[in-house]
C-alpha cells in the first residue's frame, strides 16, 4: 500500500464486490451513506465486467478473471464462478493486492460479501491501517466462508451491521465484538404523511427490483390472489414493477401490470411509492441465514413512503419480527390464496401500519444519524 500522507481530511478505501453505481442494495446504501462526502473515498470494486462509473465518483474497477460475458450462458457462467473461488483465486488475490498498494488512503472499508472480502486484511493491519467492516448478508447468503468473514471480524475497529440480529449471530460465532447498526437512511423530506385511507374500487401496488427467481412462486400467488380479488370486488388493481423484469405469468393478467425501467433517482421513487396504497415487501423462503439475519434495503425506503408494508415471507425472519414488532407492516406468511387474501383485506381495513412506519422511520432511520455513524 502506498505511504500515507499527512492531510486535512482521512481517506477511505471502500472495498466491495460491485460498482458503486450497482443496482443491488448494497451499492444503494454505500451511495447514501457517503452522500456529499465522495470526495473522502476511494471505491474499489471487484466486478464480473466492467462497468461504466459516474464523475462524482472516485472508482477503481477490477475485473475478476474469467470476467463474465454478455454471451456466456448460464453453464458457461458457473464455471467461470468455479474457477473464480478455486483456481485463480490467487492471482487474482494478487493482482488486487498489487493494484491496492499503489493506493493512497488513511482507512480500509470492507464490505463483507464475498471470498476476496480478507485479501486486504493482513497488509492493512502490517500498515497501522484502521479496518471498517460492513456486514450485510450472512457469509453462507453469499457464497463466501466462515474463516474469511471471522478475520474481518476480529481485526475490524469499526463493525456496521445491517440487523441486531446479524450482529449477536457474528459475535456468538466469532467472538463477541462491538458493533452498531448501520443502513440505508431517509432524509426528512423523504419521510411522506401516512395513508389515511385506501379508496374503495381502486388499489395500486407498488414493488421495487429485479424478481429473483427464488421469489416467483411468492409473486405468482400474490398477483393471482390480486386477481381473484378484482374479479370479486369489481376493483381496479394496479401494479407499478420498477426495475423488475417481464413476467410471463402477468402476459395476460386483469390486472394493470406497468413496468417502469430502473432508477437510481430517489425522488422519482418517493412520488411513486406514495401514490401507492400497498408496498410489496417479499422474503424468500430457500435462504433461511438471509431471511434470518438480513434486512432488505426496500424496507428502509418503504417505511418513509405514504403506502402500507405488506410483507410477504417467512415470519422469522429478522425483518418480519422487526415489523411485527414496531407495528409498521402486515406480515403474511402463507403461499394459500385465502389467507394471502385475508391479510390484504386486513390491510385495505387498517391503514395504521403507514402511520407507525412514518414513526419508527423518524425514531430509527435517519439517513444524517447513520451518515454520522459510518464517518464517526
Amino acid at each position: 500500500m502506498a505511504e500515507q500522507k499527512v492531510r486535512d481530511k482521512k481517506i477511505i478505501l471502500s472495498f466491495q464486490p460491485f460498482s458503486i453505481i450497482g443496482t443491488g442494495g448494497g451499492a444503494r446504501i454505500l451511495r447514501r451513506l457517503v452522500e456529499g462526502r465522495e470526495s473522502e473515498l476511494i471505491f474499489f470494486s471487484f466486478v464480473y465486467r466492467i462497468s461504466k462509473n459516474e464523475s462524482r465518483y472516485n472508482e477503481e474497477q477490477y475485473v475478476l478473471i474469467p470476467a463474465h460475458r454478455r454471451w456466456m450462458r448460464s453453464f458457461l457462467r458457473n464455471l467461470a464462478i468455479f474457477f473464480r473461488s478455486t483456481l485463480l483465486h490467487g492471482l487474482n488475490t494478487r493482482r488486487i493486492q498489487s493494484k491496492v498498494s499503489k493506493l493512497d488512503f488513511d482507512i480500509l472499508h470492507v464490505l463483507d460479501h464475498s471470498l476476496y472480502s480478507n485479501v486486504l486484511i493482513q497488509a492493512a493491519l502490517k500498515r497501522n491501517i484502521p479496518i471498517w467492516a460492513s456486514f450485510h448478508d450472512h457469509f453462507m447468503s453469499t457464497g463466501s466462508f466462515p474463516h474469511i468473514s471471522k478475520e474481518v471480524w476480529i481485526h475490524a475497529s469499526k463493525r456496521m451491521v445491517i440487523s441486531h440480529e446479524m450482529g449477536q449471530h457474528y459475535s456468538e460465532l466469532f467472538g463477541t465484538r462491538e458493533y452498531i447498526i448501520v443502513t440505508d437512511g431517509l432524509k426528512p423530506e423523504e419521510i411522506s404523511p401516512a395513508k389515511s385511507e385506501i379508496h374503495s374500487g381502486e388499489l395500486s401496488i407498488y414493488f421495487g427490483g429485479l424478481l429473483h427467481l427464488d421469489y416467483y412462486e411468492l409473486f405468482e400467488k400474490f398477483c393471482k390472489t390480486l386477481e381473484i380479488l378484482s374479479k370479486e370486488e369489481n376493483m381496479k388493481i394496479s401494479l407499478i414493477l420498477r426495475g423488475t423484469q417481464k413476467l410471463s405469468f402477468l402476459n395476460d393478467s386483469s390486472l394493470e401490470i406497468d413496468y417502469r425501467p430502473f432508477s437510481i433517482d430517489t425522488e422519482l421513487l418517493r412520488l411513486e411509492m406514495n401514490e401507492s396504497d400497498i408496498l410489496y415487501l417479499p422474503i424468500k423462503y430457500t435462504d433461511k441465514e438471509f431471511y434470518l439475519y438480513s434486512f432488505s434495503t426496500k424496507m428502509i425506503g418503504y417505511l418513509g413512503a405514504s403506502g402500507n408494508i405488506f410483507y410477504h415471507g417467512p415470519k422469522e425472519a429478522a425483518a418480519a419480527r422487526f415489523l411485527e414488532k414496531n407495528g409498521c407492516g402486515l406480515v403474511c406468511d402463507s403461499l394459500d390464496p385465502e389467507i394471502i387474501m385475508k391479510d390484504i383485506k386486513a390491510l385495505m381495513a387498517n391503514t395504521t401500519y403507514s402511520s407507525r412506519a412514518k414513526q419508527v422511520a423518524n425514531e430509527s432511520f435517519q439517513l444524517k444519524d447513520m451518515q454520522e455513524r459510518f464517518f464517526a
